[in-house]
């Protein structure tokens, strides 16, 4: 959550206990009952602060930890406020001499940022589990909720998988894990572990080749021919035509399941 403070100064009459200030501890937080903002009140009398008297808060969402507070030696009272609803509160108080409320600047509880565990497929716009079997360069798309938006990808491992900070498009570049993180404008965080798939199958040459050449191309890049035309059928069914990945595009491919 935000750490920029929201105040508001007032100016009123110092013969009476006024409050001259209402400051909260930062302009939003999640909406999950634990996230608190503290609020501080300061009460002055004839330009100095008072002691013991007694602040009412309310608010017009969430909850308050209390409801009335004393003020300290320094004229401060504090309260701190939570939610589990989504929206903007204004936090009001006010002392009994004064009479008049006042109103903190509104701050914004947001839902919980989470990542869905469920991936978009790009090339066939499928949403489900990410594969066991990956296509090599192939792209899925993460999608966030909660926070207020604005949301920045990035990767721990991007030799793995590398990801569009904007978009949450995931390429995958080669075996291995990442942990992908996401932070929205409130600067809230999730993250999503890829895990190592049990396959990648990779697409090479443009020309046809002979088996021989094409296992010599397998063993010098540590790997294998694909031991049977179901893994290439498998690899289609979920990842769709090569074509439909950016890796791909510029590139004529032979030899592909169905294509």
């Amino acid at each position: 959550a935000s750490a920029k403070n929201a105040s508001a100064v007032i100016f009123i009459d110092q013969s009476q206990a006024s409050i001259t200030e209402i400051k909260a501890s930062k302009t939003t937080a999640k909406a999950d009952g634990v996230d608190a903002i503290l609020y501080t009140v300061k009460v002055m009398k004839n330009g100095v602060p008072e002691k013991g008297q007694v602040v009412a808060f309310s608010t017009n969402l969430g909850k308050l930890n209390l409801q009335t507070v004393e003020t300290n030696k320094d004229g401060l009272a504090s309260v701190t406020l939570t939610s589990v609803s989504v929206g903007k509160a204004v936090v009001s108080a006010k002392v009994s001499e004064a009479g008049s409320v006042i109103n903190a600047d509104a701050v914004n509880f947001f839902a919980t940022l989470n990542i869905d565990k469920n991936v978009e497929i790009v090339g066939t716009k499928v949403s489900g589990e990410l594969p066991n079997i990956w296509l090599q360069y192939g792209q899925v798309k993460l999608n966030a909720n909660g926070g207020n938006g604005g949301y920045t990808w990035s990767s721990d491992n991007p030799n793995i998988a590398s990801i569009d900070s904007n978009t949450g498009i995931i390429t995958l570049n080669k075996k291995g894990t990442a942990v992908i993180k996401v932070v929205s404008g409130d600067k809230q965080i999730a993250t999503y572990t890829i895990k190592t798939p049990q396959e990648i199958v990779s697409l090479d040459k443009n020309g046809k080749v002979t088996y021989d050449e094409a296992n010599s191309i397998c063993l010098g890049n540590s790997a294998h021919l694909s031991a049977s035309v179901d893994t290439l059928k498998k690899v289609y069914s979920q990842w769709g035509p090569a074509s439909k990945y950016e890796h791909y595009t510029q590139r004529t491919i032979n030899a592909w399941i169905q294509q």
